[in-house]
């Protein structure tokens, strides 16, 4: 999706279908989480709504443009950017060997 490779391998459909819904739901929280604590609230209630909307596109439809769709809107200029803070720094940023 948008040059994003959203699986690993090829998956049966409906494996496949779960796993990108699981993959977005998170997407969602993580989203919906970080404007939580900055006290948006109406941000975290257009995210809902918009989110319920394209959802039930998916469960009632589950095809490539409401997946994309969906996936357009989470990852759009106005979401904030994803955060990794499980990423562990190399060992040679440790060392002081990068980043000098």
């Amino acid at each position: 999706i948008d040059g994003k490779k959203l699986l690993g391998k090829e998956q049966p459909c409906r494996i496949a279908v779960d796993t990108i819904k699981k993959r977005l739901q998170d997407r969602k929280k993580a989203i919906y989480n970080k404007w939580y604590m900055e006290g948006d609230e109406e941000n975290c209630e257009a995210l809902n709504e918009i989110y319920q909307k394209h959802k039930k596109a998916i469960t009632q439809n589950p095809t490539v443009e409401n997946i994309v769709n969906l996936h357009r809107y989470l990852y759009s200029d106005e979401m904030p950017k994803q955060e990794r803070p499980n990423r562990r720094k190399s060992n040679a940023f440790m060392r002081g060997i990068i980043g000098r």
